[in-house]
Order: structure tokens, then C-alpha cells, then sequence
């Protein structure tokens, strides 16, 4: 693994864990709330953020994505997030969103030698490998990140 992926897979665990902490301080009802003007909730910018490294990294690579469809479908891409999320549902996603990132550090070697399905992202960014999947993923989860905390200002 190189240094520059290490990096990358670091940033993505301080990030998560930070996103993880951050949830703490909202109830879940604020955390389920979307205000006026926003069309999803802090709960499904995190919960997006989560299912897309999945798909990004082992599902364009071949390999087993670690959440259950039902999660897939409520937060995958095109998703209204008006979808109902239940507390224990989020509660399990928050828990095993932490165990991912750090899955995926150990996971690396073995997914990143998987033939990886080239992949176009919404902001016009090509994906040709896990390690592109890896570095556009930190982009995609700050993104995310910072629309959680405009609507944290507003609930």
C-alpha cells in the first residue's frame, strides 16, 4: 500500500469517526429533520456517505459490499431521503460505519488486485481503480460533511 492510499484511508477514518462524534450532539429527531430548502437530512448525508465508499470501493471492484440492501437502497445515489429510518437502524449504521473504514485498511490489498469497473461520479470525476475509488470517496464524504452542518445550524 502506498503511502499517498495510507493517507487517503487515514483521512477516511479521522473523517468518519469525526462525522460519528459530530451525530452525537443532535437528538435523532433533529438528526431525521429536513429543514426548508434541503431535500435530505444530516441522517442521510452520513448514511450516504457510508453506503457510497461501500459501493465505490468494493462494489465497482467485484468484491462484497459490508451493508444490507435494505441500507443500500434508503441512502444509495437518486435516494429522496424521505425514506423512514428507524433509531435502532441508524444506530447499527453509525456503529458499523467506524468498523467499515478501518475494514477497508485491511481489506485494501486484497480489493485493490480485483479487475475495478470503471466508474463516471456525479461531478464529472472518472474512476479507474479502488485507489481512485479511495481518494474521490474523502472528497465525497466532505461534501456531504459540510451539508450536514448547514442543516445542523437550522434544526
Amino acid at each position: 500500500m502506498s503511502e499517498n492510499i495510507q493517507f487517503s484511508i487515514q483521512s477516511l477514518i479521522s473523517t468518519r469517526k469525526f462525522m460519528h462524534d459530530f451525530m452525537s450532539n443532535y437528538s435523532y429527531e433533529q438528526l431525521t429533520k429536513i429543514p426548508e430548502g434541503f431535500s435530505n437530512s444530516m441522517l442521510w448525508n452520513f448514511g450516504h456517505a457510508v453506503v457510497v465508499q461501500q459501493l465505490l470501493t468494493y462494489g465497482l471492484s467485484g468484491n462484497e459490499v459490508h451493508l444490507e440492501k435494505s441500507i443500500i437502497h434508503l441512502f444509495k445515489k437518486g435516494a429522496t431521503g424521505k425514506e423512514v429510518v428507524s433509531e435502532d437502524e441508524f444506530n447499527s449504521l453509525k456503529i458499523k460505519s467506524l468498523e467499515l473504514t478501518k475494514r477497508l485498511s485491511s481489506d485494501y490489498n486484497e480489493i485493490s488486485k480485483t479487475p475495478y469497473s470503471p466508474f463516471m461520479t456525479g461531478l464529472n470525476i472518472e474512476l479507474n481503480s479502488v485507489d481512485d475509488a479511495i481518494e474521490f470517496n474523502n472528497v465525497h464524504e466532505a461534501l456531504h460533511f459540510g451539508v450536514m452542518l448547514s442543516i445542523s445550524k437550522l434544526v
